[in-house]
């Protein structure tokens, strides 16, 4: 995530420059015209969260009576007890840090808090091919609470977790299909995101190049390579800071492809992040993977966040 458009713009003039595999004119000014605004959310250090609040990890802060989100099992034997919880947004907070213009292009309601759960080793791409119904969707639950914070009851740990193996402070199931951790408290921050070669919206623009190369571009596929070494080379055009991974909102930072081909190969540009984790950030630096939470644009407008997916990668 870049922190400003500036700083985004000035790493795409760099990159053009200083590598061999130069991006053309068109696609530098395309690349500026696509970037996406979004919220970087950095987490700090084990500690307990103030009720509502942002945070990664831990328990969530629900209405009274609310219980621990479950799968939709086909059976009684083919998913784990309870969803992972990941995050918790609180979405006045997010208003606050975005109350200018690019407020609307996140599209999100401005009160109450967004919840996220998951069992990402069930939304691979292995685990797809081999899963009966909709594992992305059954093994998610985005849940939007409108409840005023100060009356919310933060749920316990899921027993069934208690029981399972414990690696430190984080308990979870032995094929980690479900886990719980410490939780960690967030900071939004305002930033910007640029897309992959494989993202839908730049999709047109290269096959374009394939059949009408600009003036100038020898090889149709040099577009398409260099904008792939921009993409995976991001982070070191801003040397000096953290690169951030875990983000509301933006174009996804993949691991693989494109997390909305997954969701939907019919029509990925029906849908947009809504979130995604890294969860080195959530379980800690040895751990590996991004979970993406991908909702239709049209239901993101009509408040159905039942429409939301999970997708889960890992290099």
């Amino acid at each position: 995530m870049f922190h400003s458009r500036d700083e985004a713009l000035k790493a795409i003039a760099a990159f053009s420059q200083n590598y061999p595999q130069h991006l053309h004119e068109g696609l530098n000014q395309l690349l500026a015209e696509q970037l996406i605004p979004v919220v970087g959310v950095h987490s700090g250090e084990h500690s307990e969260c103030p009720t509502g609040s942002t945070k990664l990890g831990g328990s969530p802060d629900m209405a009274p009576g609310a219980t621990w989100p479950v799968p939709d099992p086909l059976s009684a034997e083919d998913a784990p007890a309870q969803l992972a919880f990941f995050a918790q947004i609180d979405l006045a907070e997010l208003a606050r840090v975005t109350a200018d213009r690019r407020a609307a292009e996140l599209d999100v309601p401005d009160t109450g808090r967004l919840l996220f759960f998951a069992c990402p080793e069930k939304a691979t791409a292995d685990a797809i091919d081999e899963a009966e119904g909709d594992p992305q969707r059954r093994f998610c639950r985005v849940i939007w609470d409108t409840t005023p914070a100060e009356e919310t009851q933060r749920l316990a740990v899921p027993a069934a977790l208690q029981e399972d193996t414990s690696d430190g402070d984080v308990f979870h199931d032995q094929q980690w299909d479900s886990f719980w951790c410490p939780e960690k408290p967030c900071t939004l921050i305002l930033g910007w995101s640029t897309l992959g070669e494989d993202s839908p919206e730049l999709h047109d623009y290269l096959e374009h190049c394939a059949t009408n190369p600009p003036a100038g571009l020898a090889d149709p596929e040099q577009q398409s390579e260099a904008l792939n070494e921009f993409y995976w080379n991001a982070e070191e055009l801003v040397p000096g800071r953290e690169w951030t991974t875990t983000m509301i909102g933006g174009g996804p930072i993949c691991e693989q492809s494109d997390p909305r081909g997954y969701v939907d190969d019919t029509n990925p540009a029906a849908w947009q992040q809504l979130f995604q984790v890294s969860l080195p950030d959530l379980l800690g630096e040895y751990s590996e993977g991004t979970a993406y939470f991908l909702i239709p644009h049209d239901a993101l407008r009509r408040r159905d966040f039942s429409e939301a997916r999970v997708e889960f990668q890992q290099t």
